[in-house]
């Protein structure tokens, strides 16, 4: 497919970043300039632009004032279209209506505004977000989509031992959660890069602000009973670890 352009183009190291739009938990856009390569610039080189959402549809608007001043650029943007979902379970029979590949000139007095689906965002490699159909691909033995999936898992890894060299590899546990954690292959690949740092345990789920907000508004509509906190730890620890 083209969105696999994408991948082509996408740097692996990077000089800056903008965190443009941030709501924790609901949606994150990012700004990353590329390290530049041979004798190009380092002002010069290129940007790339991706945001996610969470469970609920969006349309996120930004600026790209970090872009230089005078300057025009040509953007290829990947995103969902109006028909893509990364929530329902249902089989996608035309990858290709879930999502858009359009280019534009931009500068830095320009505005964006991209529609993101449920649990979707702009610049996707598969057009869906849905993981069960993207691992699907990986079992039938799609190799872009396994060096996908793969280096996914990589990144994962790489950035436990980025926490962990801050923490000055005092690291008590390894907590591992969200909808792709149903998939072994995740949580081998995970432990056989990670394991000697801490003790990793599994935590699978998905819908994490439903599931919080579900609770509220039976407390709320007296169907349970709320409540009250201390302030003091709940949490005590993992069994056999001094902390």
């Amino acid at each position: 497919p083209d969105a696999f352009q994408f991948i082509k183009d996408v740097a692996v190291d990077w000089q800056k970043s903008e965190y443009l739009l941030a709501e924790p938990g609901d949606y994150i856009v990012i700004a990353r300039q590329a390290k530049a390569t041979g004798k190009r610039p380092a002002a010069d080189a290129d940007w790339f632009v991706g945001g996610v959402t969470d469970e609920l549809e969006r349309d996120l608007t930004f600026k790209l004032d970090f872009l230089d001043e005078g300057s025009t650029y040509e953007a290829t943007i990947y995103a969902d279209t109006e028909k893509a979902d990364g929530i329902t379970g249902g089989k996608v029979l035309d990858a290709k209506e879930t999502y858009s590949v359009t280019k534009m000139e931009v500068n830095s007095e320009s505005e964006l505004t991209m529609h993101c689906a449920r649990s979707g965002g702009f610049v996707q490699f598969f057009g869906t977000a849905n993981s069960d159909m993207i691992h699907a691909l990986v079992e039938e033995g799609d190799k872009k989509a396994g060096l996908v999936w793969n280096t996914m898992i990589y990144q994962i890894c790489k950035m436990i031992g980025e926490m962990s060299t801050v923490l000055c590899g005092q690291v008590d546990a390894i907590l591992l959660t969200g909808g792709l954690m149903r998939f072994s292959d995740i949580t081998e690949g995970i432990e056989k890069r990670c394991g000697f740092i801490a003790p990793i345990s599994v935590y699978p789920g998905e819908m994490e602000q439903e599931a919080m907000a579900i609770p509220t508004l039976q407390a709320l509509k007296g169907e349970r009973t709320a409540m009250t906190y201390s302030g003091r730890n709940v949490w005590e620890g993992f069994p056999g670890i001094d902390l």
